[in-house]
C-alpha cells in the first residue's frame, strides 16, 4: 500500500511540472515551452518562418510571407539579434494575420530598441478575442492554442510612449479548423486525476484479494 501511495505521489510531481509552462486564458491556452506546445497540438504545426530571406531594411507594411502576412502601421524593420528578426522600430503594434482560421499560433518574440538590442518590459497578446499579458526579457517564446479558429495575433508594447518596440521571429502556425481543438489545462488535470484515482482503486482491489486468505469450503456431511 505504502508502495501504490509513493507512485502515485511521483505521478502526481510529473504532471504539476509538465504544467508549469501552460497558462489559461478563457479560450486561449498560452505556452512558454515549444515542446509543450507543439506536444498539445492535434496534427502538425507549419515550418517556421525564420525571415532569414530578408535582409537589413524597410519593408512596406503588410509584410506577405507564406500562408500570413504581417503589418504595422508605420512599416516594418529586419535586423538581427542572435538571429534575423522583424520589427516595428517604434512603440506601435505587430499584426500577423492569416489567410485563412487556425487554431494555434506560436513565435519567438520580445522587445527591442532602435538597434534591435534586446530589452524587458510588458506586452499585450490579442487574439480570438482575448488579451494576455506577459513580461519579456529578450526573445523568449510564446505559444498559443484556441479553443476556437481564429486569424490575427496582434502584439503591442504595454506602455506606447516608450522606446519598447515589438519584435518576432520563428512564426509557426497550425491551420486545420477541422480537428477538434486541445482540451484546457484543467481537463488534463481532470482527467489525469481521474485516470489515477481509477487505478488506484483497481490496485487497492486485487491488493486486497490477494491479501484475504481463501476460507476453506464446508465438507459434506
Amino acid at each position: 500500500m505504502m508502495c501504490l501511495t509513493k507512485s502515485l505521489r511521483t505521478l502526481f510531481l510529473v504532471l504539476c511540472v509538465a504544467l508549469q509552462h501552460v497558462t489559461t486564458e478563457a479560450g486561449v491556452v498560452s505556452f512558454t515551452n515549444r515542446d509543450d506546445w507543439l506536444a498539445a497540438l492535434p496534427g502538425t504545426a507549419s515550418t517556421p518562418d525564420t525571415f532569414e530571406d530578408l535582409q537589413d531594411s524597410f519593408y512596406v507594411s503588410p509584410l506577405r510571407r507564406h500562408g500570413f502576412v504581417v503589418s504595422a502601421p508605420n512599416g516594418l524593420y529586419s535586423g538581427r539579434t542572435s538571429s534575423r528578426v522583424l520589427s516595428t522600430n517604434s512603440p506601435e503594434p505587430i499584426t500577423f494575420t492569416t489567410s485563412t482560421p487556425i487554431l494555434a499560433v506560436a513565435l519567438s518574440v520580445g522587445l527591442t530598441d532602435f538597434d534591435f538590442k534586446p530589452l524587458t518590459g510588458n506586452m499585450n497578446f490579442e487574439i480570438a478575442n482575448e488579451v494576455i499579458t506577459r513580461n519579456t526579457s529578450g526573445m523568449v517564446f510564446m505559444g498559443f492554442i484556441s479553443t476556437t479558429p481564429f486569424s490575427t495575433l496582434k502584439i503591442s508594447p504595454m506602455i506606447v510612449s516608450s522606446a519598447l518596440y515589438p519584435t518576432i521571429d520563428n512564426v509557426e502556425f497550425y491551420s486545420d479548423s477541422g480537428v477538434a481543438p486541445v482540451p484546457e489545462p484543467a481537463s488534463f488535470t481532470i482527467f489525469s486525476a481521474a485516470g489515477l484515482a481509477l487505478l488506484a482503486r483497481n490496485r487497492l482491489k486485487r491488493f486486497k484479494r490477494k491479501s484475504t486468505p481463501n476460507t476453506p469450503k464446508d465438507s459434506p456431511t
